[in-house]
């Protein structure tokens, strides 16, 4: 059995934030910043700061086409750089 790898790492919208608006497939996330993964969603000194600084919750948006050639195929996506937690969200779209 054959597998295709499609790098999947430029062209994220980010927010340092999260809101449960931000999930919806047609919220409009054209003041979220872009970025390629990985990403750095906080500048910190390498010595000497609050922990907490970097506890918080941020949000990426990714629209992916997925080709016809796919369907009925299982799909996997690969997150490797989750700093620590990560909930994921899918919609589906026929277009």
């Amino acid at each position: 059995m054959s597998s295709t790898i499609i790098n999947l790492n430029n062209n994220w919208e980010y927010c340092n934030d999260f809101e449960e608006e931000f999930i919806a497939k047609d919220w409009d996330d054209s003041n979220f910043e872009t970025v390629s993964l990985p990403h750095t969603n906080i500048m910190l000194p390498y010595n000497y700061f609050d922990e907490t600084v970097y506890q918080f919750v941020s949000c990426y948006r990714k629209t992916i086409a997925i080709d016809s050639k796919f369907k009925g195929k299982r799909i996997f996506v690969d997150f490797e750089g989750v700093a620590s937690y990560a909930k994921v969200y899918v919609s589906k779209s026929h277009n």
